[in-house]
């Protein structure tokens, strides 16, 4: 395939007999738990994206329009349409979402989920999905993001897990082994969103970093900022500790997109656009 037809292909340009539009995606393939950039250049004012079964809101930026669209890690392999509507017209592009790799089964016998917990995770749960479907409309964020803490990766994004034995769910952060006390630091700057005990999440810090895009950082022993506090990259939020839900010191860093769980070493490594 030459140069010009990767090139074309990463465009997919549509027509409805008014003005010409360009969507662009970025990028055309990803795997189960990433994200997408959708951006109609030369766009503006209002618009949103319909895509997997969500409505996402085009933001505005340099040369034109953006919006995140998050893979959530149960999405069907395939290729998916989304649907652009900007500047009074509709226009449709597709991706294809590739299967994740599986990976063995992560037995945490120590840990049992009883009725208690599990009433415990469904509320902790639901007070963090709150706070990660907000809404505002600066990115705040730089390219790249910063790694919140040094240390080796002890529990991977999709990592299916088995608690007590028993069943189980997919992990849906990154767990970094650190010893306790480790200053945590912010990914990207942001805003202060919360900053709390849950009681199976131990004591948790998430930041808004505008445009649906968040991270959260749970277990910490105890957290230096308050809710509204402005963060600057590399700030120092948190310390590690193992509160909430844990067998030992350690981060579990999360990434989100309007409300969806991604990859965050996926986050990492490609940056925010």
């Amino acid at each position: 395939m030459t140069v010009p037809t990767i090139l074309a292909a990463l465009a997919v340009s549509l027509s409805n007999g008014r003005a010409h539009a360009s969507v662009q995606l970025d990028p055309p393939s990803v795997l189960q738990g990433g994200f997408v950039v959708v951006r109609v250049p030369g766009a503006s004012g209002r618009g949103s994206v319909e895509a997997l079964g969500r409505f996402l809101p085009l933001f505005a930026v340099e040369g034109g329009l953006r919006a995140l669209v998050p893979v959530p890690l149960t999405t069907d392999p395939g290729r998916k349409r989304l649907t652009v509507r900007a500047g009074g017209r509709d226009d449709d592009a597709s991706f294809t979402v590739l299967r994740r790799a599986s990976r063995p089964v992560e037995k945490i016998p120590s840990l049992r989920v009883d009725a208690e917990r599990v009433a415990s995770l469904r509320d902790n749960k639901g007070r963090l999905g709150a706070v990660l479907r907000g809404v505002s409309p600066a990115a705040l964020w730089g390219w790249p993001l910063r790694r919140p803490v040094p240390g080796r990766v002890s529990a991977e994004y999709g990592a299916l897990r088995s608690y007590g034995g028993g069943a189980g769910w997919p992990h849906r952060g990154v767990d970094f082994a650190v010893e306790a006390g480790w200053p945590v630091v912010a990914a990207a700057p942001g805003v202060v969103v919360l900053a709390r005990r849950l009681e199976s999440y131990g004591n948790v810090v998430v930041l808004d970093h505008g445009q649906t895009v968040f991270t959260s950082y749970l277990h910490l022993k105890a957290f230096q900022v308050s809710r509204g506090d402005r963060v600057g990259q590399g700030q120092v939020i948190g310390v590690v500790g193992a509160t909430g839900m844990a067998t030992g010191p350690h981060l579990h860093f999360g990434a989100h997109i309007a409300g969806v769980a991604v990859d965050p070493l996926e986050v990492l490594a490609r940056g925010l656009p």
